[in-house]
């Protein structure tokens, strides 16, 4: 799969693109969500009373029981399904996915395709990732919807530069937003600011709800809603100003936040392990293994819980711009 000169002019211009049926639900999703129901049962005793327990159904799919744990409890623990660590709090018992479904996502040859477009054939899996579950919003209250992860609300504006260290600004860093259900605009799609790309990396502010460009320094008005179908990939240039809307439907909203870049440059979060997706000039660096990329997350797990905080961007909360 390879984009036409259309398309990348429309990524240049607009600062993001939109492509459909990079993915085939049914063949590329199905083992990610059987593994994330998996980990929805081994959560569940933990989140829930002996009475909701009792009604909970292992027969359900992923969505119903996200909708399950969010209504009984008012959210939930994210962490356990995402692919990344957290920014604090690291210790040997923090749970995180590094399950083979997931790599190969991160791997797949469409994706990887289209991100050769963008940067070159030499392609870095950045280790700034995430998975974004967001459930309704009437099942979680304002207190648990106050971070970036946007679990039920919706997140702030930022820019994806915004959120790494210094080192990581002469990266072209590539953003792959990959929505593993639909994400229509009543769900909580994402929405950015067309051309904003050109403005250069604004100040962030860091606060209880995550970093975030103030919204009186954000022309709204020029805010394009993105709905797109399972199967598609939003790519954002790194400076594109974009957030995402409430969840105000009855549905659950699931999809992996990626980031994609040359390799050999830094990645804006050194601390933690990424690898090499694709290279045409040296096909043996390549890593196929998902266990070896599972291996690389636990050493660095280990290792963090051990020397304590690490620096995932340039912010503090007493900037003056904020």
């Amino acid at each position: 799969m390879r984009l036409t000169q259309e398309q990348i002019d429309h990524f240049d211009r607009e600062g993001w693109l939109i492509v459909e049926a990079v993915f085939d639900p049914e063949t590329d999703f199905a083992p990610l969500l059987a593994d994330y129901s998996a980990i929805a049962d081994r959560q569940a005793p933990k989140l829930l009373s002996s009475a909701q327990y009792a009604g909970y159904d292992h027969a359900w799919n992923f969505e119903q029981k996200m909708l399950y744990l969010a209504e009984c409890t008012g959210g939930f623990d994210h962490q356990p399904y995402d692919i990344s660590l957290p920014p604090k709090g690291i210790d040997p018992a923090v749970e995180m996915y590094t399950g083979e479904s997931a790599f190969r996502l991160l791997s797949h040859p469409r994706l990887l395709d289209i991100v050769e477009c963008f940067i070159g054939s030499e392609i870095y899996s950045n280790p700034v990732q995430h998975i974004r579950v967001k459930v309704p919003e009437r099942s979680v209250p304002d207190s648990r919807s106050v971070s970036n992860m946007g679990i039920g609300n919706a997140t702030l504006w930022h820019q994806d530069n915004g959120v790494i260290t210094e080192d990581g600004d002469v990266t072209p860093i590539l953003t792959c937003w990959a929505p593993i259900t639909d994400a229509s605009v009543e769900m909580g799609c994402l929405a950015a600011i067309p051309r904003s790309h050109r403005l250069g990396l604004a100040p962030h502010c860091l606060a209880s709800t995550g970093l975030h460009i103030p919204t009186e320094n954000v022309e709204e008005s020029l805010m394009r809603p993105l709905p797109m179908a399972a199967g598609s990939v939003l790519f954002l240039h790194r400076h594109t100003l974009h957030r995402s809307l409430n969840n105000v439907s009855d549905a659950v909203r699931f999809s992996f936040d990626l980031r994609y870049s040359p390799t050999g440059l830094p990645t804006g979060r050194e601390v933690f392990p990424g690898f090499v997706a694709r290279s045409r000039l040296d096909p043996a660096s390549e890593l196929h293994d998902a266990g070896s990329w599972a291996q690389s997350w636990r050493r660095t797990q280990l290792h963090l819980s051990e020397v304590g905080s690490y620096a995932g961007n340039r912010y503090n909360a007493d900037a003056v711009f904020c």
